[in-house]
């Protein structure tokens, strides 16, 4: 007596989306199901599909007349979008950008996302938007703030005392032998408020005190990488305070 075959389940085609998802990677894939493929097995697809997205296992998104699947930490996303467009907004400085020029700087599978995105990015005060009649235009909010420079109130912060910072600077140079250190460093020795250095450093930058450099990105720590300095699109880890 012939055995008959196992019937294709949910679980088989949840198997093999995630295993053809997982082969894809950041580039998504299209439906599994094909014109060739046979009713049963058609529709055991489409309903495993429905119900991972249901549950999380997958994202969808729509790519012109089609759709592509991810799994959902590789998935494009307004997240995604809107640190391609603070990049490029930054680069692009001082030059503002429109919603279109924006929308260029995105994948085609982010492009979806570019609203969304921008409002996030409005929301967080990273993209300052500028209007002129009924146009607009953005541009990089930390890019422009430090164009702009500290306020007066920044530059007098009493929480500031500059020999109390250089006498900590002397000390970082001569324990680590280089006249570069890390800003990071110079807030640890000294306790000073990370934003009350920052709009220091940055006033001493522009009297010509100060001289910044870029350091090692990859190899910064988290407490490196949040003091940093970013100007015209480019993040300084390292500060040298010229007598």
């Amino acid at each position: 007596m012939a055995v008959r075959p196992r019937s294709f389940s949910i679980e088989d085609a949840r198997e093999k989306i995630t295993a053809r998802l997982r082969k894809a990677g950041a580039k998504g894939a299209l439906s599994p199901v094909t014109p060739k493929m046979s009713v049963e097995k058609r529709q055991t697809y489409e309903e495993a599909l429905i119900q991972m997205a249901g549950a999380g296992l997958l994202v969808a998104v729509a790519a012109g007349a089609k759709t592509r699947y991810f799994l959902p930490e590789l998935a494009p996303s307004a997240a995604s979008a809107a640190a391609k467009i603070e990049q490029a907004a930054a680069s692009k400085h001082p030059a503002v950008l429109s919603l279109v020029e924006l929308k260029k700087a995105l994948p085609t599978l982010e492009k979806p996302f570019v609203t969304e995105a921008v409002q996030q990015l409005e929301a967080d005060l990273r993209l300052i938007k500028l209007v002129h009649g009924k146009a607009f235009v953005f541009a990089h909010a930390e890019t422009l703030r430090t164009l702009l420079g500290p306020t007066a109130q920044e530059i007098q912060d009493p929480a500031i005392d500059p020999d109390r910072m250089r006498d900590a600077y002397r000390a970082l140079v001569a324990r680590g032998g280089f006249p570069a250190v890390q800003i990071a460093a110079l807030q640890r020795e000294t306790g000073a408020g990370l934003d009350e250095l920052k709009a220091w450093l940055l006033a001493e930058h522009r009297s010509g005190r100060a001289v910044f450099g870029l350091g090692d990105w990859s190899l910064a720590d988290l407490d490196a990488r949040a003091a940093a300095i970013e100007l015209r699109g480019e993040r300084h880890l390292l500060v040298r305070l010229e007598d």
